[in-house]
């Protein structure tokens, strides 16, 4: 079952640019980004497409609980299977304004979570440090 998915050799690395400056480069390009479940779920990947404002796609299952563990679930694009998570892929591409919510609230997500980080590591260095940290 052919997806209309197709690879473009990009010859990236011949453009000048390193793979941290080609992933980067091309990942601020593009709305949605694969994450499939690496060592763990919740991994770099993942912190790496929300920074660059990119919507996750991936499976959810067993490892996924943290997509409901935060302050409200994680804006992604989520099947119990890759077909599953396609299908929607190729709707929201087919329905621009749909994918461009979903994008805006990812980013919103994001930038509301590393506030709540800092906040949270805040206190925990207050309380650490007393008025030293302060």
């Amino acid at each position: 079952d052919h997806l209309g998915c197709d690879i473009v050799f990009t010859e990236g690395f011949m453009e000048g640019l390193d793979a941290w400056d080609l992933v980067v480069y091309r990942m601020t390009r593009t709305k949605i980004g694969l994450n499939p479940t690496g060592n763990n779920a919740e991994c770099l990947r993942l912190a790496e497409l929300l920074e660059n404002g990119v919507v996750p796609a991936m499976i959810a299952n067993q490892k996924t609980e943290f997509l409901h563990a935060a302050f409200r679930p994680l804006p992604a694009i989520t099947g119990e299977s890759w077909a599953q998570v396609a299908e929607k892929m190729k709707w929201l591409l087919a329905n621009l304004d749909e994918l461009e919510n979903l994008q805006q609230d990812a980013i919103r997500f994001y930038a509301d979570l590393k506030q709540c980080m800092k906040m949270n590591l805040g206190f925990v260095l207050s309380n650490a440090f007393g008025e030293a940290y302060q």
